[in-house]
């Protein structure tokens, strides 16, 4: 087996797993429910120019009820379907059986690159289909904001938004594009979280999500104690008028892919030492 074969065939195996298929009805309940509860608030303004902008109230914006709740247990959904797998397939044999087609480093990589490809697609699409459907469903003159304040005065505010630029371009495009930085962050944390959880020296199921959930809880819990916004509340929603620098966050995501491929590498070279 090729590494695009066994990449195939992963990505295949953890798309029918059970605990991708929760997480994706997860997913669909959590952004149905907002697209709902946008529609059902809709309903009762009597004028298109008051109702809410449509991108505003998407899942992934910070003036979600539902996206607020689903972010504070996004780390523990993340995990769930790829976090256990390397160590379910070392325990039942698949792991062996793979191995025995492909070799060790090509079954090893291409669980990586699955594990990637698994979480950008769980992690966008249902999002994006919130996207879509609020376009389709919502007037393009519903410009609202959901502050209740009137739209002249926000909009010295939306400068201080992460690529503002676009959302006065096109708010479709604005939110097209912080959805896809949504599912690539997530793709890092859980590559992230995969690295360490392949490690021989894990010898309990549960140990595999800790690497990731500890990370972004505790920066959460520290965030309010020290001068630097560390959280990532502040950063994975739309619409958070932070004043965040980007710049910051996107030097942690490298270093997390660093940190993350060199913990492959060398889980790697001590899977060799042990064979012989």
């Amino acid at each position: 087996m090729s590494i695009k074969d066994v990449v195939k065939c992963q990505t295949k195996a953890f798309l029918q797993s059970k605990s991708a298929f929760v997480v994706w009805i997860i997913l669909l309940c959590v952004t149905g429910v907002n697209f709902i509860t946008n529609c059902i608030h809709n309903t009762s303004i009597h004028y298109v120019t008051e109702m809410y902008d449509p991108i505003k109230t998407l899942t992934l914006s910070g003036w979600s009820n539902a996206g607020n709740i689903f972010m504070y247990v996004y780390p523990l959904i993340l995990v769930l379907p790829t976090a256990m797998v390397y160590y379910d397939e070392r325990i039942n044999g698949i792991s062996r059986y793979i191995q025995s087609r492909s070799g060790f480093k090509k079954y090893y990589y291409g669980n990586a690159i699955a594990v990637v490809i698994v979480t950008f697609f769980l992690f966008t699409v249902p999002f994006l289909l919130e996207l879509l459907l609020s376009v389709v469903c919502f007037s393009s003159r519903s410009v609202a904001d959901p502050s209740g304040v009137p739209l002249y005065e926000t909009m010295p505010e939306e400068k201080n938004y992460f690529l503002y630029q676009a959302f006065i371009a096109s708010p479709f495009l604005y939110g097209f594009v912080m959805t896809v930085r949504f599912g690539l962050i997530s793709c890092v944390f859980a590559f992230f979280n995969y690295a360490f959880s392949t490690s021989s020296k894990i010898k309990y199921k549960m140990i595999t999500m800790i690497p990731l959930l500890g990370i972004l809880y505790f920066l959460m819990i520290i965030d309010r104690f020290v001068p630097v916004k560390l959280s990532y509340l502040l950063v994975l929603p739309m619409f958070e008028n932070q004043n965040i620098s980007e710049g910051i966050y996107l030097a942690g995501y490298i270093g997390m892919l660093a940190i993350a491929i060199l913990e492959l590498v060398l889980n790697e070279k001590r899977y060799y030492s042990m064979q012989g």
